[in-house]
């Protein structure tokens, strides 16, 4: 048997829990209660029917979740949905930072060579939410990258990582939502003929906020908390003892972790004394890409 809401058959705007089950969710899709994000689903803001039909014994509203799709590439891509769909909302992450270079040996003609310090990891991208905004065949998202790795060189500081891309929501060419990259993280030091290199390069900063820029902010619509953001997590700093680069910054509630949407890089690392000009030479690893969730409702 076919249920409809609105002229529309309720299966299409039903993706059940983000656990596989009817028991329902504790908070927003993609956290859990010691997330720190300011909303969670207990308001229904991802419940797409607004009628009490039930399943076991259950409110459907209070179990299921909207429908949604993925976007994973950092090309502008349309946003289609379902047919008789009112609203969407969305989880935004920026692109992470990219990790630092490791600082350049110096290796003389004669004696030991010396390390130059590692690079600091990038900082994760921001993630971000906005709730029911009135959907149209007009909107966009365009994921953002991550920032490029850092450069290393003979007897030079390494070279920085590159903020990772914002992730954004477009109505038109009119950015309505956006969620900051990270930030690259710093190169270390460079050795000179008579000492390893210090400082290591320091991790790329924590990116805080988001930024509804128009006059169609997500902020004028209900929910009245209708835009949440976790601040990004920081990379770490490379060292100047170990020689080690610094780990990227990562969010520690994702939908998925294990595809790590929006790590900044690992700065570079040396790995000990070696034979001549580039012998430990390790520029880091880019950040990884943001990534975005759109649920379709029906309002």
């Amino acid at each position: 048997m076919t249920y409809n809401y609105k002229g529309i058959n309720i299966g299409t705007f039903l993706a059940g829990t983000n656990r596989g089950d009817d028991i329902g969710y504790l908070s927003f899709p993609g956290t859990n209660n010691i997330a720190d994000v300011n909303a969670n689903a207990n308001d229904g803001i991802l419940r797409p029917l607004g009628f009490d039909y039930l399943n076991n014994s259950s409110l459907i509203s209070n179990n299921r979740y909207a429908a949604y799709s993925d976007f994973y590439a950092s090309n502008k891509q349309t946003i289609s949905a379902p047919a008789g769909t009112t609203h969407i909302s969305g989880i935004l992450i920026g692109g992470g930072g990219g990790g630092g270079g490791q600082g350049g040996g110096n290796n003389p003609d004669k004696g030991s060579d010396r390390t130059g310090a590692g690079g600091g990891g990038g900082s994760s991208g921001v993630q971000g939410f906005f709730f029911k905004y009135p959907y149209s065949s007009n909107l966009a998202i365009k994921v953002g990258s991550g920032g490029d790795k850092g450069t290393v060189a003979y007897k030079t500081n390494g070279g920085a990582g590159q903020v990772g891309g914002d992730t954004i929501l477009y109505n038109n060419n009119d950015a309505i939502f956006t969620v900051k990259g990270g930030k690259g993280g710093a190169g270390g030091a460079s050795a000179s003929a008579n000492a390893n290199g210090s400082p290591g390069g320091s991790g790329g900063a924590k990116q805080t906020g988001s930024s509804a820029v128009t006059a169609n902010s997500v902020t004028k619509y209900t929910p009245s908390a209708s835009c949440t953001i976790n601040e990004s997590v920081a990379g770490q700093n490379g060292s100047d003892i170990t020689f080690n680069g610094g780990a990227g910054g990562a969010l520690s509630y994702l939908i998925n972790p294990g595809n790590n949407y929006g790590r900044g890089g690992n700065g570079g690392s040396a790995n000990g004394a070696g034979s001549g000009a580039g012998a430990n030479d390790d520029p880091g690893n880019p950040g990884n890409n943001g990534f975005c969730r759109i649920y379709y409702l029906i309002e």
